[in-house]
């Protein structure tokens, strides 16, 4: 169902829960609005998104060297999009718009972990869509001499028992 119509029984609910998606939703303010509609007084509303770019150093640094290669600028990530909703206050806004209240944000700290570098690099490949038009713009060489800085990059997070890798989230509670 589309998270911009959700068509759900008013009042039904007694708790909601969005993982990891809140923040890829376009006009997200009419779902949260349907979340809420859908929710008996009193119950509530978690999502967990994705923190900063910054704070996921094995997405935001790829997409960073691949802009770069591609010619492109720095830019601000989009909206909806991986980081749309990275900082708690932004968060929170969304939140607090559709009518939810006693919002809190918590920030939690995490790692990332993957078997071997090599691993690390196909989930690289294959988890961050948002890299791909980058890719397509460049030329062959380019585009390997992306990916080695890419690996250069991740390289740091080697350990002798895989890769370990920081990442952040933030966690998200609202009540009706």
């Amino acid at each position: 169902m589309d998270a911009r119509a959700l068509d759900l029984k008013p009042e039904y609910f007694d708790a909601a829960i969005c993982r990891l998606a809140l923040m890829l939703v376009p006009e997200r303010h009419k779902a949260l609005a349907a979340i809420h509609r859908s929710l008996k007084p009193g119950a509530r509303f978690a999502a967990v998104v994705l923190s900063s770019a910054e704070k996921l150093p094995h997405i935001g640094e790829p997409l960073a060297i691949a802009r770069r290669y591609a010619g492109l600028p720095p830019a601000p990530f989009e909206d909806p999009g991986l980081f749309a909703l990275g900082d708690p206050a932004a968060l929170r806004a969304a939140i607090e718009r559709a009518g939810f209240r006693e919002v809190t944000v918590e920030v939690m700290a995490s790692t990332r972990q993957f078997s071997s570098l090599a691993t690390t690099m196909k989930h690289i490949q294959d988890s961050i869509p948002e890299m791909k038009p980058f890719l397509e713009k460049m030329s062959d060489a380019a585009r390997e001499e992306a990916w080695k800085e890419i690996e250069t990059a991740m390289r740091r997070f080697e350990r002798s028992d895989g890769m370990i890798i920081p990442t952040e989230r933030l966690v998200a509670v609202g009540t009706k």
